[in-house]
């Protein structure tokens, strides 16, 4: 879960990220486009993939592996509201 939140933290901060002059050429705008769309892209498909293993966990796990896709729902729902 750590991992996630920090791929979107990380995400967000890259956003933020003014480079500066000459760090992109003008012409890299598309390139800068895409780099951030793959952020956003891996990030995601990281969460996708640990909602997966909760699902699994939840459906076939021991009790340990439960107890953690309980939490992991109660956080994600903490987090909505």
């Amino acid at each position: 879960v750590n991992t996630v939140l920090s791929l979107f933290e990380a995400y967000q901060h890259r956003l933020s990220i003014d480079p500066g002059p000459g760090y992109f050429r003008p012409n890299d705008l598309p390139k800068k486009e895409t780099i951030i769309k793959l952020y956003a892209k891996s990030a995601m498909t990281v969460y996708k993939g640990l909602e997966k293993k909760m699902e699994n966990y939840t459906k076939e796990g021991d009790a340990k592996q439960k107890r953690i896709a309980t939490r992991f729902y109660e956080i994600r729902k903490n987090q909505n509201k």
